[in-house]
Order: C-alpha cells, then sequence, then structure tokens
C-alpha cells in the first residue's frame, strides 16, 4: 500500500513539473498584440450589444470567451461609419510580456473613468454592484460617444497588419483580421466599453479629455 501510495505521489509531482515547464515555454513562445481603441459617436446600439454579448455567454466553456470577444469585434466593425477618433496597434514578442502589457492597457482604460463603469459578468449573471460613470447630461441634439476598447494577444501571424497611418480602413483592416483567426488563435483577450451603463454617453469634450492619445479618422 505504502509502495503504491509512494507511486501516485511521484507520478502527481512530475505531472506538475510537466505543467510548469510547459506553461514556461508556452509564455515564451512568439505571439502577436493586436489592439485598437475608438470613440464612436450617436452608436446606442453597439453599446446595447456589447453588453448582450457580455452577458450571453458561459465564459468557463472552451474557446467561448473568444469566440464572444471576435463578436464584439464584429459589432465594433459593422458601425465603422460612426467611428470619429481611433488608436491601432500590432505588436509581436513573447507571450507572456505580451499578455501583461495588454492586461496595462485595459487597466488604463478602465481608468479614463473617475468610476469605473464595467461590470463584472459570468454566466449570465451580473457580479457586483454597479456603479454609474462620470458622465454628464449633454445640451439636445448633440453628440453622443462611446469608447469601445479591444485587445488580444494570438498566435503570431506571417501577415503584416498595416498599422499607420491610422485611418478607419487601418483600424478596419486590423479588425478584419482579427476575425480571419480562429478562437484557438486567441490566447488572452481585453473588451472595455465606456460607459456600459445603459443610456449614458460622453460629450465630445469629456471624450477627447478622456482619451488623449486617439487620433481624427
Amino acid at each position: 500500500m505504502t509502495v503504491v501510495f509512494l507511486w501516485g505521489m511521484a507520478i502527481l509531482l512530475a505531472l506538475v513539473v510537466l505543467d510548469r515547464v510547459i506553461a514556461f515555454f508556452v509564455q515564451r513562445k512568439p505571439a502577436q498584440l493586436v489592439f485598437t481603441q475608438l470613440l464612436l459617436v450617436n452608436a446606442p446600439g453597439v453599446q446595447k450589444a456589447i453588453h448582450d454579448i457580455a452577458v450571453s455567454g458561459d465564459v468557463d466553456q472552451p474557446g467561448q470567451l473568444a469566440r464572444m470577444f471576435l463578436q464584439a469585434v464584429q459589432v465594433t466593425l459593422d458601425a465603422q461609419a460612426s467611428w470619429v477618433y481611433g488608436r491601432a496597434d500590432v505588436m509581436t514578442g513573447k507571450r507572456g510580456a505580451l499578455e501583461a502589457q495588454l492586461k496595462e492597457r485595459a487597466v488604463l482604460a478602465r481608468a479614463a473613468f473617475t468610476s469605473e463603469t464595467t461590470k463584472n459578468q459570468q454566466d449570465g449573471e451580473l457580479r457586483g454592484a454597479t456603479i454609474a460613470g462620470s458622465t454628464a447630461t449633454p445640451e439636445p441634439g448633440a453628440p453622443l460617444y462611446l469608447a469601445v476598447t479591444l485587445g488580444a494577444v494570438t498566435a503570431r501571424s506571417s501577415q503584416s497588419v498595416p498599422t499607420s497611418p491610422c485611418t478607419d480602413e487601418t483600424v478596419s483592416t486590423i479588425l478584419r483580421h482579427l476575425m480571419s483567426l480562429d478562437s484557438c488563435q486567441i490566447h488572452e483577450v481585453q473588451v472595455v466599453w465606456s460607459p456600459d451603463v445603459a443610456g449614458e454617453f460622453l460629450t465630445e469634450e469629456q471624450a477627447i479629455r478622456k482619451y488623449p492619445d486617439l487620433g481624427k479618422l
């Protein structure tokens, strides 16, 4: 009995070590970071559609998070006529370093608000309280802005994806590139839409002040 137990412990230890070795090499494998950030004007349908995607999927299912991300990309791509300001970056490097950078960029996107608006949703349920964003009541007829941030660490692509000059066509090309990927090629994703509370939007002055790195498209 003792011999069987020792063999079991040895096998378990070997599996743990193997898992860590695999994780180490996976994190060092070359990958690609694709990041876009857009300001859309008068696009309440985009706000609702991304919210519905966030609450409809079960992120615990294999590949579901990547599929939800691609749905959000498609919604944003379909709203190209509403894009006003934006930026786009495509970088290559080690997967672990790029995943860390993507998380940092997502934190900065959320930090554009005095109070974070992004809700934590999982399995179709809202987890945590909804916090109102730092928005103001616009004048009647004034344009209303929504910020959408989409980022992913993906398998390294042999396809050259242009990032400059940053025009609406450049951003469109990058988003179409993401749509061409299979979910298994997408390792890490971040989607931030602000404000995410239905009916809340930014004025143009607020949008430009909160997202100063975005250029006119």
